[in-house]
């Protein structure tokens, strides 16, 4: 053992400056004990760089008295300890040896998390009478634990904190060894509780807890005031460099520079090399700081200034671990979330898989959509991502068990039925619901509902203009004629009809139409322009858009999609449930189905206001030319351009956009139908009730029959209040009087609506892994793409791949290996002022070159004489 002990190397980390302390006898905390003086993103980081979890090998392994490695048994630990709980019997023998010896958050976590069992948990019997574990025992004695795999009892405190042996006596029960005879447990712990050495070891269980929590000194702090002020110094020095990397990570500021290495300079703010965002922010706070803190920075030793790479790595590392596990705790509280997840590829073609929590947080009473991480996946299959899915997850600490929704879209590896990431997920988690997201059911709509031919022409032009004004010249000119037709006007540039943003899409349509006038202006302009290309493209746009076609299909796009446009709004919220979203969408379909029952005064207005605009145009709108044998064309049979037009394109646009949002929202309405009967005050439907109460068996503590009368009070309580949606009602529900509708009302708001969280995350990653970034190597070494000026090489060229005989070289071949083929490669990389006067010489210096006539080439050869491996005297001699 003690060749073991020496063995051991101390792990050097950030932590290891601050935690430097002078040798003080101490019965009760160790060396690391001294983290917790620190602040709390350094006490916290040393158990976020070794991380603590009862799950690892590290504290899964037993030792028995030849201190040899002892599996616990798979099916000790079942599916009743979660993530965040610890089984102190996996723990037998491990605190035999000096407190030094045990990193001190170790034990922090075992004192804190101890498997505490609820009240469904049951404990197995032993013996003829059967008898059990009683849970009431955990709460009459506080230092009492009890471990599953070894389903008997311990004292965490004795455990923890007492020593091997007392009065040369070793301990047994309770400390290094189970109890588990029940008959005699209420007299053996008792007994236990009035021994010295169990006093002893609360009151230095207690003592540990205030000093890892900060609520007092430690011993080695009260007998060193010297040390105290090292600590205080050192967390005043620490403090400045974490604010610093918060505030370029909140602001998404980069924080490496040109020479991002060394000590710092505060003789001045700004050097002449760039040191980076990180160092200048720095800079700035310790140069308007104190003269203590400025002074202690620039005494501080070259290999102890905590501000290189490596470090500001681990402390963004650090506060990604706090990160990350306050999310996981909000989450396992409120033991229910559904997951949302989506796949990008960032700018280095690598997918990107983007996971989302959706889940009630207690603290604020709202429904959070928090992201938390991008995993970078290389098989795009339903079963490789539902692993890759399942795995992080896990990893993160987060519980399985309470998944009760997934939310994705309707690509197919995410959909499927059989091979889906869906179907996968759903076979180990029954009650992991699938819905599509309603944003892109939305967009799936309305896509479908513009297969109407006309309206589909009107779009493909529509996105033709878009992009033909998406040029600063071009775009100058429609700013102007803004600026003189509609000078009121607060729109002055045309929107894209984004394929993702679907709020977007419908404002794309509405300010078209808006800026009509001045697009109609402008392209008149455009179409006088001396440049070919440019001008007839302008003259064929113009022609498209004086059609009454295509004016009539713009005005009913948007006419339909301001209705719609409010829907898409709200969907892009995070605390919007599927109650509310169904609501909305039956809204829009009943507005839309209302503009197909009046289809003649709807487009009689449409129509009347199209034919002023075409007045003021200059343009008639009539029926296209008609022929015998239509194939591609209604035969419509009308004299009317108004009922021709509102047979061709409006009453078709309307009855598909009907049809596709029936169709597309139907099984969110189905699955809404289940759970309607908790917030429809008309109707109280016990049938889907008890659907609920055997579907959510495994969330319900109660059985039927208490459940039902609940649900009928929680009715006429729903009668009195009406809440308008199933946030307000699941608010307005007490826990403890309706327990059962509570939690089948908290599944409710937490099935997830759309993936609008995870597609706003794409966002994000486009800002943070840039080009620049992406081009940066691991270890923060600038790799920057080289930058050709003029006629400046610095390429590699293929000289060196040019082999010739040696031993028989002509002088043309020399010439060729030593000065044509270096600049070779060159030439036709760096000629960019090919067309300039410079350029025209040099064709003509090269092509001389190449004909070995060195006198006409002077100008090629003055060019690149560092290249060339023979001198300028040299090739004249030759010539």
């Amino acid at each position: 053992m003690e060749a073991t002990k020496k063995g051991i190397k101390r792990k050097s980390t950030i932590l290891s400056y601050y935690t430097k302390t002078p040798k003080v006898q101490t019965d009760n905390l160790g060396e690391n004990d001294k983290l917790n003086e620190t602040e709390v993103v350094v006490s916290l980081a040393e158990s976020a760089l070794t991380p603590f979890n009862h799950n690892s090998q590290s504290m899964s392994e037993q030792h028995n008295e030849n201190n040899k490695l002892i599996e616990p048994s798979a099916s000790a630990l079942q599916t009743v300890i979660t993530p965040t709980q610890i089984d102190i019997g996996l723990f037998i023998g491990q605190f035999e040896q000096p407190t030094s010896q045990v990193n001190s958050s170790h034990r922090y976590n075992i004192l804190k998390n101890t498997f505490n069992p609820d009240t469904t948990f049951k404990f197995p019997g032993s013996g003829k009478r059967n008898l059990k574990f009683q849970i009431n025992w955990l709460s009459r004695w506080k230092w009492l634990a009890y471990s599953v795999s070894c389903d008997g009892a311990f004292c965490k405190y004795c455990m923890l904190f007492c020593p091997k042996e007392v009065n040369t006596q070793k301990l047994g029960q309770l400390v290094f060894e189970k109890f588990s005879n029940w008959h005699c447990a209420v007299e053996k712990f008792n007994a236990h509780q009035k021994t010295n050495y169990h006093i002893t070891a609360t009151l230095k269980a207690h003592e540990f807890l205030s000093v890892f929590e900060n609520k007092q000194e430690s011993i080695a702090v009260k007998l060193d005031s010297k040390l105290k002020l090292e600590i205080e110094k050192n967390r005043k020095m620490i403090r400045p460099i974490i604010e610093t990397i918060l505030l370029c990570g909140r602001q998404g500021i980069a924080l490496r520079g040109h020479t991002d290495s060394g000590p710092i300079d505060l003789s001045s703010l700004f050097l002449s090399n760039n040191e980076g965002n990180f160092r200048v922010i720095l800079k700035y706070v310790l140069m308007n700081s104190k003269d203590e803190l400025k002074n202690c920075f620039e005494n501080l030793p070259k290999n102890a200034t905590y501000i290189s790479p490596d470090i500001q790595n681990e402390i963004i590392n650090v506060i990604n671990s706090l990160v990350i596990k306050k999310l996981v705790t909000k989450i396992n509280q409120a033991k229910c979330f559904t997951i949302l997840a989506d796949e990008t590829t960032d700018v280095a073609g690598i997918e990107q898989f983007s996971m989302c929590v959706r889940y009630f947080d207690k603290d604020t009473n709202k429904i959070r959509e928090d992201f938390l991480q991008f995993v970078p996946v290389t098989d795009m299959s339903g079963k490789g991502l539902a692993q890759v899915l399942l795995e992080c997850l896990g990893n993160l600490g987060i519980n399985l068990n309470y998944l009760r929704g997934q939310g994705y879209d309707g690509a197919s590896a995410m959909r499927g039925l059989f091979n889906g990431v869906q179907a996968i997920i759903k076979q180990s988690y029954p009650l992991a619901l699938y819905i599509h997201c309603c944003s892109h059911s939305l967009n799936l709509a309305i896509s479908d509902a513009c297969d109407v031919k006309s309206i589909r022409n009107a779009v493909g032009i529509i996105q033709t203009v878009c992009s033909f004004f998406n040029t600063p010249k071009r775009q100058a000119v429609l700013q102007n004629s803004v600026e003189q037709i509609a000078p009121d006007s607060k729109k002055t540039k045309l929107k894209m009809l984004c394929p993702t943003r679907w709020v977007e899409r419908h404002e794309a349509i509405l300010v078209f139409l808006e800026l009509f006038d001045s697009i109609i202006d402008s392209l008149e302009t455009i179409s006088t322009w001396i440049d070919r290309e440019t001008s007839s493209k302008a003259n064929s746009i113009l022609f498209s858009l004086k059609q009454g076609e295509t004016l009539l299909s713009i005005h009913i796009l948007a006419k339909v999609f301001s209705l719609s446009m409010p829907l898409s709004r709200q969907l892009q919220k995070e605390d919007i449930d599927l109650s509310i979203s169904m609501e909305l969408a039956d809204n829009v379909m009943s507005a839309v189905c209302l503009l197909r029952t009046n289809a003649a005064e709807e487009f009689k207005i449409i129509y009347s206001d199209v034919e002023k605009k075409c007045e003021s145009l200059g343009i008639i709108i009539s029926i296209p030319r008609l022929a015998i044998n239509r194939t591609n064309r209604l035969n419509i049979s009308t004299e009317s351009p108004e009922d021709y037009f509102r047979i061709l394109i409006f009453i078709p646009f309307l009855d598909n956009f009907c049809e596709q949002l029936n169709d597309r929202f139907l099984n969110h309405k189905s699955l809404l139908k289940q759970f309607t009967c908790l917030i429809n005050a008309n109707e109280k439907n016990e049938t889907e009730f008890k659907e609920l109460l055997k579907t959510y068996s495994a969330d319900i503590d109660a059985d039927e029959v208490s459940a039902i009368g609940e649900f009928t009070i929680w009715h006429h309580q729903v009668k009195n209040k009406n809440p308008k949606n199933a946030t307000e009602a699941f608010i307005n529900c007490n826990e403890e009087i309706f327990p059962t509708v509570h939690q089948l009302l908290k599944i409710l708001i937490t099935l997830p609506v759309t993936t609008a969280s995870s597609e706003r995350s794409f966002s994000s990653l486009r800002r943070l892994k840039t080009y620049l970034r992406n081009t940066t190597g691991c270890k923060r070494k600038r790799q920057e793409p080289t930058i050709f000026k003029d006629f400046d090489v610095t390429a590699t060229t293929s000289a060196e791949h040019y082999s010739i005989d040696e031993t028989n070289e002509t002088i043309e071949g020399y010439f060729k290996k030593n000065a044509f083929f270096p600049v070779f490669d060159a030439i036709l990389v760096n000629l960019e002022k090919r067309f300039s006067p410079e350029s025209l010489e040099m064709a003509t210096a090269v092509d001389q070159f190449c004909q070995l006539n060195f006198e006409e080439s002077v100008f090629f050869v003055d060019h690149y004489k560092d290249l060339m491996c023979v001198s300028k005297d040299l090739l004249k001699s030759e010539n």
